[in-house]
């Protein structure tokens, strides 16, 4: 199943009350697998959990093992992988069924 993203581009600086807004939404990512078509290098990837209710989201990045990032109720909590080699051109996320909620992935080059 294909996971589809919402992306807000901004033309101007954001206002410091909507500095924030990748904390507050999330998808439902259950059983599906997020791709995405990258230049070879190491990255550090950072996956949130949030939601207005405690809850988590389960992902494997890149095929590791399947980690469980964690939220309290109306908050958000951001899980680092600082070193991830992508030698196919494409990062991968794979998430397990269940009824996680995932608040965004940010992907940053490493130099």
């Amino acid at each position: 199943s294909d996971l589809y993203i919402s992306i807000k581009v901004r033309a101007q600086p954001m206002k410091t009350s909507k500095k924030y807004d990748v904390y507050t939404d999330f998808v439902l990512p259950a059983n599906t697998e997020f791709k995405v078509d990258l230049p070879n290098g190491n990255y550090s990837v950072q996956v949130i959990a949030n939601s207005i209710y405690a809850s988590k989201v389960q992902v494997s990045i890149e095929g590791g093992n399947n980690v469980t990032v964690s939220n309290a109720a109306g908050s958000y909590t951001i899980y680092t992988e600082e070193s991830v080699e992508i030698t196919d051109g494409q990062l991968n996320l794979a998430f397990p069924s269940g009824t996680w909620r995932l608040g965004g992935i940010i992907i940053t080059k490493n130099d």
